[in-house]
């Protein structure tokens, strides 16, 4: 937890769900049960035999059910997990040198191999499915390790494996990065050395990270901070942490539920829906103006985006007039930010929207090449 004054950390919270079996595969089981009664000479006077015979079907089409989804589930999890003896990743990456994250789902430390190579390694407690060669369900696994396994972009942290212990730990090896942005900023602001170039050029890519999330990989993140993106050696942007993280059909409307990320990043409607549905893509673009606010600025707006809140009330009587305080040297920028710290989120522009104005392209001239 940070302890900068200017800058608070609040902890995310998920809510997930399961599926269900399909019906065609329901259908397709009660239709191949029923065809072995259908040789059974069962009379009137047989009706006892007859009902005992239905409840055996019904039984022998939950187990069919039981064992084809647990065996799918099993195999889609193979399909991203190594499986590996316990002590497999030690023995590999080295032991671990310190912490470096942690949160609820698990905790993420430092690695350094025999070659020198440095790797950030978060590591799960999984259940395991005792029926089906005690390996996890796929629809155990959290969100972080589902989705991760399919992100390719350089302003995505890269995962180099995916790693199951048979002692029923997961762990992600990904890249490391020595610093976050909410150190970075920090550090900047404390020793006067800002530099509009750099805060224009990381929040470039981050623009990049979350085109590339809705309209590539179809996931939303929904905890996006400055805690949650890292710098890597190079001085590039990297977005981690996917705990909060959904996937979602481009083709079907859908919505979110539920209080998810840091209180001054999230979106007005989340706190006045939290029990109604809200778009998540919406809140993840209201997050990345509060971002970039944070990093030219050194603080956030307001505390919570909440009528109670008087830096946020202020900001709705006042919207102009502040963006003018925040940001004071370009009207470009504080004519994006405008429109994305727009309250109704129907009027909020998604993220392609956002590549249409003026500060992203002259940002995109910038650094397209770089």
């Amino acid at each position: 937890m940070k302890s900068t004054a200017s800058l608070n950390f609040i902890s995310p919270t998920a809510t997930l769900c399961n599926p269900v079996a399909s019906d065609k595969f329901t259908n397709y089981t009660l239709q191949s049960v029923k065809n072995i009664f259908t040789k059974a000479a069962i009379t009137k006077k047989d009706y006892n035999h007859k009902t005992s015979f239905k409840t055996c079907a019904k039984t022998i089409v939950q187990e069919k059910i039981i064992r084809y989804t647990q065996e799918k589930q099993s195999n889609r999890s193979k399909c991203l997990l190594e499986i590996k003896y316990p002590g497999y990743v030690v023995q590999t990456f080295g032991n671990p040198v310190k912490l470096v994250g942690s949160g609820t789902d698990g905790y993420v430390n430092l690695h350094i191999d025999t070659f020198g190579n440095k790797y950030a390694i978060k590591s799960f407690f999984c259940p395991q499915n005792k029926s089906v060669a005690s390996f996890p369900d796929y629809e155990m696994l959290s969100p972080e390790i589902r989705i991760s396994a399919y992100f390719n972009h350089p302003n995505i942290i890269k995962v180099h494996r995916m790693i199951f212990e048979t002692n029923g730990y997961i762990y992600i090896v990904m890249e490391y990065c020595d610093r976050d942005l909410f150190t970075l900023i920090s550090d900047l602001h404390t020793n006067n050395s800002v530099k509009l170039a750099t805060i224009n050029h990381l929040f470039y890519q981050l623009i990049q990270a979350i085109f590339y999330l809705h309209n590539q990989a179809f996931v939303v993140h929904r905890d996006i901070k400055l805690d949650n993106i890292c710098i890597s050696s190079d001085n590039n942007l990297k977005l981690i942490d996917f705990g909060c993280s959904i996937s979602y059909d481009p083709l079907n409307p859908f919505g979110s539920y539920g209080i998810c990320g840091s209180d001054p990043y999230i979106a007005p409607e989340v706190f006045l829906l939290s029990k109604g549905i809200y778009d998540p893509r919406c809140t993840d673009v209201w997050a990345i103006a509060i971002v970039y606010i944070a990093m030219i600025s050194g603080r956030f707006p307001w505390e919570a985006a909440k009528v109670s809140d008087k830096n946020f009330t202020l900001f709705l009587k006042q919207k102009e007039k502040m963006l003018e305080y925040w940001i004071p040297h370009c009207p470009e920028t504080r004519e994006l930010i405008s429109a994305i710290l727009n309250v109704d989120p129907s009027k909020r522009p998604n993220i392609k929207q956002v590549k249409s104005f003026k500060f992203y392209t002259d940002l995109h001239a910038l650094f397209s090449n770089n």
